[in-house]
């Protein structure tokens, strides 16, 4: 999506057929982002971390680097 120097950000997208609860029967969608998708490597993705209370070991070792 974008490229500055070496440095190349790639952007993936997933679907769910769900809405947060005061959307829900409103006809609208929601749109949302975070840092820690899962890569498109499977089908479904892992939880927000903040909303389990604890950091994934994908998290701990980027932090590491």
């Amino acid at each position: 999506m974008i490229r500055m120097g070496d440095t190349h950000v790639l952007c993936t997208a997933s679907l769910e057929e769900r809405v947060p609860p005061f959307l829900k029967g409103g006809g609208q969608g929601w749109v949302t982002a975070e840092y820690g998708m899962l890569p498109r490597a499977t089908t479904t993705r892992m939880r927000r971390e903040a909303s389990v209370g604890k950091q994934g070991g994908r998290t701990i070792e980027i932090q590491r680097l």
